[in-house]
């Protein structure tokens, strides 16, 4: 294994692989990410393949419990809808089967309250009743944020 120089530092194989135990250690991470860091450091790909492989085996890193995690914390913490978690977890390439089962744990009526809190919360300073344009920008808001457009739609019907 040989050692590589960046930003003035010899970075070897096993330095990468301490450091992504280290962020794998503090939070959640996909494989994405921690390839992307690999790629940044200039690690050879024969050694970022034994690095991966390691992290794997070893179970710092697992796609399928960061995608519930993310799920879990984007749904609940930022208020997010599942369409956007969806649309994430695709963009860090995690496996479908793994998307759909991260989807699936999201709690069903704690999703439902989020989002009606936080149509709530867009819609508080508008005149009631809502006007078309009112209505039309919650919704156009609620989509941007993942939402299903029939919950979206529902959630609009009791807010009048």
């Amino acid at each position: 294994m040989a050692a590589v120089r960046t930003q003035n530092k010899t970075i070897s194989p096993q330095q990468a692989l301490e450091r992504l135990e280290t962020l794998c250690a503090k939070a959640e991470r996909c494989s994405r990410e921690l390839q992307r860091k690999l790629i940044l450091w200039k690690i050879e790909t024969e050694d970022a393949a034994e690095i991966m492989d390691s992290l794997h085996r070893r179970r710092f890193v697992d796609d399928a419990r960061f995608a519930r995690a993310f799920a879990r914390d984007k749904s609940r913490f930022q208020g997010w809808g599942r369409r956007k978690i969806e649309s994430e977890l695709r963009l860090r390439r995690i496996p479908a089967p793994a998307i759909a089962e991260a989807i699936s744990e999201v709690d069903q009526q704690d999703y439902t309250d989020k989002a009606a809190a936080v149509l709530a919360r867009k819609a508080a300073g508008m005149k009631r009743p809502l006007s078309y344009a009112d209505r039309t920008k919650l919704m156009r808001f609620m989509l941007t944020r993942g939402y299903e457009a029939s919950l979206a739609a529902e959630l609009l019907r009791q807010l009048q």
